[in-house]
C-alpha cells in the first residue's frame, strides 16, 4: 500500500508539492489571523486600562436635562452626560486629605465664531470658485 502511494507521489510530484504548499499557506494564514486578533485585543485592553486611571471621579449629581440617555431605558451610566460642576471645585477636591492629584476635564461641543460674528462651519473640503 505504501509502495502504491509513493509511486503516485513520484508520478505526480508537482501536484503533491503544490498540495503541501497550499495546506502550509492555509495553516499559516489562519495562524496569522488568530495572532493578529490576539494582538489587537491586547492593544485595545491596554488602551482602555490606561485611559481611566483615576481612583475617583467627581461629576454632576443629575443627568443633563437636554442630553440623550445612553444604554436605553433611562440609563445614566459612567459616560452619560451630567449637569456641569464649577471648575474651581478642583481646588476643593485637591485640598481633601489623601488626594494626590486632582484635574479638571472639560468636554462638550465647541462652535468657532468668525470675526464677523457668524459660526464657522465646515462640512468637508472647500469648493473651488468657478473660473
Amino acid at each position: 500500500m505504501i509502495r502504491v502511494a509513493l509511486r503516485g507521489v513520484r508520478a505526480h510530484l508537482v501536484r503533491f508539492v503544490l498540495s503541501v504548499l497550499a495546506v502550509t499557506l492555509g495553516v499559516a494564514f489562519v495562524t496569522g489571523a488568530f495572532a493578529f486578533r490576539s494582538m489587537l485585543s491586547s492593544t485595545f485592553d491596554d488602551i482602555i486600562a490606561t485611559t481611566l486611571v483615576g481612583d475617583a471621579y467627581v461629576r454632576g449629581s443629575e443627568p443633563a436635562p437636554d442630553a440623550p440617555t445612553q444604554g436605553g431605558s433611562g440609563s445614566t451610566g459612567f459616560g452619560s452626560p451630567r449637569t456641569p460642576i464649577p471648575l474651581d471645585l478642583v481646588d476643593d477636591v485637591q485640598a481633601v486629605d489623601g488626594v494626590a492629584r486632582a484635574a479638571a476635564d472639560v468636554a462638550g461641543t465647541v462652535v468657532l465664531v468668525g470675526a464677523d460674528g457668524t459660526a464657522v462651519i465646515t462640512t468637508g473640503p472647500r469648493a473651488r470658485p468657478s473660473p
